[in-house]
């Protein structure tokens, strides 16, 4: 009997960007056909640690540790692949390779937008009415954040304008493109860089809104395109090679 397809090792990696992105869900599309959830033509297998990575086929891609993103044969549907995974015996785990997309962003209606009673220079600073909900202004008090680097595993991030560019980038990486270097995690869909200024945007500089630690250092990692979807392979790598 083979094992059923499991979705719970690489959920861990997709809770990482909760706040970021929900997995799609097979949904009528305008023609009346389901929108797959997955790529159609490969799967996400662990092997056993001792094992050999040729049990995969000279086409399998290494992701990181024991896990590997495996094509499909010619011809075969993605669950004929996975049940023929799961029959090797140095195989412990085959998922499907799950998308993953950004939520639309939500407005808060206006009686959320309070000033907070202390403030910094930033004159949009009241309408970050979060700030003061998880107590930044107190936080100020005793760290800013320096010397922490923190990895933006989402769109990329696109520096510019006056309220990112107190923040070089310490390094950056496409998941998708597999290149790294300035430039490689440009982000074009702009969630990325929406979320990098809430972590870090330049505070106190008297333009647009505070970031929750001016002090730190960001880390640009792409892994979700141009339409906000990422497959959980390159959500897994970016986050790999950012912890490496």
């Amino acid at each position: 009997m083979s094992r059923p397809i499991r979705f719970s090792v690489f959920v861990v990696v997709s809770l990482l960007l909760v706040a970021l992105a929900a997995p799609i869900a097979a949904s009528p599309a305008a023609d009346g056909t389901d929108v797959v959830g997955h790529h159609p033509d490969r799967v996400l297998v662990r092997i056993a640690t001792e094992a050999s990575a040729a049990v995969l086929g000279q086409d399998a891609k290494h992701l990181f540790g024991s896990w590997y993103e495996v094509p499909n044969w010619p011809g075969e549907a993605v669950t004929d692949g996975v049940q023929r995974l799961e029959r090797l015996p140095q195989v412990e785990v085959v998922e499907l390779d799950a998308v993953n997309r950004i939520e639309p962003r939500r407005a808060h209606p206006a009686e959320l937008l309070v000033p907070a009673a202390v403030t910094p220079d930033d004159p949009l600073y009241f309408r970050q009415w979060h700030l003061d909900a998880i107590g930044m202004p107190e936080a100020w008090e005793t760290t800013s954040g320096s010397g922490v680097v923190v990895a933006v595993v989402d769109s990329g991030i696109s520096l510019g304008g006056d309220d990112l560019d107190c923040r070089p980038l310490a390094a950056e990486f496409n998941a998708i493109t597999d290149t790294s270097g300035p430039g490689s995690a440009a982000d074009d869909r702009n969630h990325g860089t929406h979320v990098a200024g809430t972590i870090g945007q330049c505070t106190n500089n008297g333009v647009g809104v505070a970031g929750v630690a001016e002090g730190v250092s960001l880390m640009a990692v792409k892994v979700l395109d141009a339409t906000g979807s990422g497959f959980n392979s390159d959500i897994g790598q970016g986050i790999e090679w950012a912890a490496s």
